[in-house]
């Protein structure tokens, strides 16, 4: 249980959008021309098979390779624009530059003018798609016309192609924008006022599908189809979705009136998908986090403008853009340069209240529901069970068997139970059915329960600031167990419990690391001077944390000491690690 809770707190970033996080100005690094990159015009960012991320600008083609850039330039003219950059494999790029089409030859860092061979005259395409292997669609006027890159031949400065027109349509209904289905077999066009059609590849046919849903002429910016929706985005009306599934239109629209669900802007350039129905909107002043609910309803959340701590200029006329699955975001815009973000540092999401926020332990129960055990609020626990697409919000959970105010520890047992143990001395257990145990361990001394190690349905170890105890919820009973070595008194605080077998023990306390052999509740053996035998310091042993590994070692965290690697064999601390804190809180095992 244990590890499947972290696994699910590790995979809440991985979706973007469901952290529902803003980017702020220092989560962004800003690539410019004072740092080498052509122009701060952007107009296409591509990255290729070999991991260069390729900017298309106002005054050339620029290679990124992570610490640098190079500019390489279609003519000795300055002030040529790149404007769409499409990698198709370790070699070439295909690039349009002023409706004009090249291959660029990435390893001889040249341009090759792409020559229509039968019509002895250039390849123009004003909106173009092409797939890895080479194949490209291109719309010239109002034809829709298809090459094969792979069959070129080459001449000087020139490659040759043989262009063969396969679909003519009539001039209202121009195509505006073509794009690739996600099985990179499909292929979409969008017609003027938003029809939309499918283009069969194999019966070289055109199939209208949707017939001007729009209520105007407007330019089209982009088209992508994911989750079974074609996502059309306009300059100046907004966003537009049809449903392949229902064959609906769908339309959003920034107004100021709506201030939670809607665009950043109604000149929207492009939306970037970032996996998991989510999808990244840029757009004139911003960008929008949209989410596709299983419903098939879109929810969004607006970003007009950054914060600004002066360090930097960020430019928010976002224009174009690239998401790296790996997690890199990488956003061009009209003047500002290159924004980049490395999402893998806020792959997180995090809940949190104006005060009360010290969590000390964090259970998943089998309905998926999450559970926190406090310092300041008790027990909650999340409202539904968990879902990366859904917000989280966290109700107090009050057991109907006691009143708890501070809980310190959790952990569950092989059964699907939760354990909880409070300031107060109560031990807990919630069964999966939802009734409830406690026991509290003693009553004289109302000792706090800082860890807790279930062995069955009823039975557990339980570390305290009064040393060790034996609970069992069953016969509703607590044992002090005694251990009589003069190196740690048995009323020392227990910060942390871990089995490597059926007789024996590990504690972590604040005198550091005890060993015990037991024969049922009694100790028959203990072993403890572990830190003075590895030389560590006296005055940092402290043990926050025990796991015992599959390596058949233990692994022993320091408050203050870093980490220790013991050997149950030797009997002793082989490895010791420190960090320039030395603070370690915690393990969990994945």
């Amino acid at each position: 249980m244990k590890n499947y809770t972290l696994i699910l707190l590790l995979l809440l970033g991985l979706a973007f959008p469901s952290k529902a996080q803003r980017l702020l100005e220092k989560d962004f690094q800003v690539l410019n021309m004072n740092d080498g990159i052509a122009d701060n015009d952007i107009h296409s960012i591509e990255k290729d098979t070999e991991g260069f991320i390729w900017f298309g600008t106002s005054s050339g083609l620029s290679r990124y390779d992570g610490q640098d850039f190079k500019t390489f330039r279609i003519t000795e003219a300055l002030h040529r624009t790149v404007g769409k950059v499409v990698s198709l494999n370790k070699d070439y790029l295909l690039v349009r530059s002023e409706r004009t089409l090249f291959l660029f030859d990435k390893r001889r860092e040249r341009f090759l003018s792409l020559w229509d061979a039968e019509r002895n005259r250039i390849v123009d395409f004003t909106r173009f798609v092409a797939t890895s292997d080479g194949h490209c669609w291109g719309v010239a006027g109002n034809t829709l016309s298809e090459m094969d890159l792979s069959t070129a031949s080459f001449r000087e400065d020139t490659a040759f192609v043989h262009l063969q027109s396969t679909v003519t349509v009539e001039s209202e209904s121009e195509l505006m924008m073509l794009c690739l289905g996600e099985d990179g077999k499909s292929l979409y066009g969008i017609g003027r006022k938003g029809t939309v059609y499918r283009y069969d590849r194999v019966q070289k046919r055109l199939e209208t599908l949707c017939v001007r849903p729009m209520q105007r002429d407007v330019l089209v910016t982009s088209a992508l189809q994911g989750d079974n929706f074609l996502w059309i985005t306009t300059l100046g009306d907004g966003l537009y979705g049809y449903d392949l599934t229902t064959r609906k239109m769908h339309h959003w629209r920034y107004s100021p009136e709506n201030r939670n669900e809607q665009l950043s802007h109604n000149d929207v350039y492009q939306l970037l998908p970032l996996g998991d129905s989510h999808y990244l909107a840029l757009t004139w002043n911003g960008y929008t986090l949209l989410t596709l609910t299983p419903e098939r309803e879109l929810k969004m959340q607006a970003f007009h403008s950054f914060e600004n701590s002066g360090n930097q200029y960020i430019e928010t006329r976002m224009v174009t853009g690239y998401y790296d699955p790996e997690g890199l975001l990488w956003i061009g815009t009209e003047g500002g340069g290159v924004l980049y973000s490395d999402l893998r540092q806020l792959f997180y999401q995090q809940y949190s209240q104006v005060h009360s926020n010290e969590i000390c332990g964090i259970q998943l129960d089998k309905k998926g529901h999450l559970w926190l055990a406090t310092y300041h609020k008790g027990l909650m626990r999340s409202t539904q069970p968990f879902d990366v697409s859904a917000p989280l919000d966290f109700q107090s959970a009050t057991p109907d068997v006691a009143a708890v105010h501070t809980v310190l520890c959790s952990a569950a047992d092989v059964h699907g139970g939760l354990w909880f143990g409070s300031q107060d001395g109560r031990v807990l257990r919630y069964e999966a059915g939802g009734s409830w145990q406690t026991l509290v361990l003693d009553r004289e001394k109302l000792p706090a329960i800082w860890t807790l190690l279930p062995l069955s349905e009823s039975e557990a170890w339980a570390g305290t600031n009064n040393g060790l105890y034996r609970v069992d919820l069953r016969r509703g009973t607590s044992l002090k167990v005694e251990w009589n070595n003069p190196q740690i008194p048995d009323r020392v605080l227990v910060r942390a419990l871990a089995i490597s077998d059926a007789r024996t023990l590990w504690l972590g306390t604040v005198r550091g690391l005890l060993r015990l052999t037991m024969e049922g509740n009694r100790v028959i053996r203990s072993h403890a001077g572990y830190e003075r035998e590895a030389g560590l310091s006296p005055t940092d042993v402290e043990v926050r944390a025990l796991l015992w590994g599959s390596d058949k070692v233990l692994w022993v965290g320091y408050a203050g000491n870093g980490l220790g690697v013991c050997s149950p064999v030797d009997n002793r601390i082989l490895f010791h690690y420190t960090t320039e804190e030395g603070l370690c809180s915690n393990f969990v095992t994945v």
